[in-house]
């Protein structure tokens, strides 16, 4: 099983990947990196052997920075991703929760998979955003500005 994700930052911010992440099975095939402002990032996920049958699941913690140097502001994200022998692609994102100190985390993401994806929306620094994930073969995870 093999599942190709990919990040459209279709923002002007830096998106910051530091190997933060979570297999609840499965392995990365092509391990995510940061993503440019404006450019696309792929990184795909498939099961260690062919006797695996959960699959590549699990989930992967991102920073989208808004700003520079010292006056950046951080904003912690994480996708989820789900390729099961059996069953459907699912696919998530997860903000920060106030309640649990360094979160979200890889597993946040793996738990709130689902085969409709989801999105979440958040400010930063005073700007709206908007994180859609798109389940499939290929699952997208697209990050925009919004308006207020």
């Amino acid at each position: 099983m093999f599942m190709r994700c990919s990040i459209n930052n279709e923002t002007e911010h830096h998106i910051a990947f530091r190997s933060e992440s979570y297999f609840y099975s499965g392995e990365f095939k092509d391990v995510p990196t940061d993503v440019q402002p404006h450019s696309t990032m792929n990184f795909s996920v498939c099961r260690v052997n062919i006797l695996d049958w959960e699959g590549a699941t699990g989930g992967a913690k991102f920073y989208l920075i808004v700003g520079e140097g010292a006056n950046a502001v951080e904003y912690p994200f994480a996708l989820g991703y789900c390729v099961p022998c059996v069953g459907h692609y699912k696919a998530s994102v997860v903000g920060p929760r106030p309640d649990v100190e360094g979160s979200p985390s890889g597993v946040d993401a793996y738990d709130a998979c689902l085969a409709e994806g989801g999105s979440i929306t958040f400010t930063v620094a005073g700007k709206p955003f908007l994180i859609v994930a798109a389940a499939g073969e290929t699952s997208q995870y697209t990050i925009s500005e919004t308006e207020l």
